[in-house]
């Protein structure tokens, strides 16, 4: 088993959020070292690493061991990235431990809309209709507000 910091397992949880959500762009990753990284991700496949002169699968394996300050996402921003730096996603999957691996391959949840009242509830579709914003439901009467002018209560 490989010997991976915490810092780079948060990253690679961030890695994997923005690559389930499909995102293109470029990471800028420095090292608790002070050194900086670029990982590239095209639609959500990672495609791209450079660190320390190094490039691609060599700079991903080297980016294991490394101790991670921080790190952030430009989406849609392309820097230059030279041929070496290129490596297939699957390759970077497959050089982490399994469970870091599988956080690229859990499913995006869908989104759940809320189903539509149905007409022919009696009480359900009279309830809805007779709340307001707040959770306060209406009761017919005519409801005082009271407003105030220079911190004192004005009644119209």
């Amino acid at each position: 088993m490989q010997d991976v910091s915490q810092s780079f397992a948060r990253l690679v949880y961030a890695l994997a959020e923005a690559s389930r959500r499909g995102d293109s762009g470029t990471f800028f990753v420095t090292t608790d070292d002070q050194r900086s990284v670029r990982i590239g991700m095209e639609e959500g496949q990672l495609c791209h690493c450079s660190l320390r002169g190094a490039g691609g699968l060599a700079a991903w394996e080297m980016l294991l061991h490394c101790g991670i300050a921080r790190f952030a996402l430009q989406k849609n921003s392309y820097f230059p990235f030279r041929e070496i730096d290129r490596f297939e996603h699957e390759s970077a999957l497959s050089a982490l431990e399994p469970e870091l691996s599988l956080a690229f391959m859990t499913p995006v949840r869908p989104e759940i809309q809320p189903e539509p009242i149905q007409g022919d509830n009696d009480h359900g579709t009279e309830q809805a209709a007779n709340t307001i914003e707040g959770g306060e439901a209406r009761t017919g009467k005519k409801v005082s507000k009271v407003r105030y002018y220079r911190g004192f209560p004005v009644k119209e």
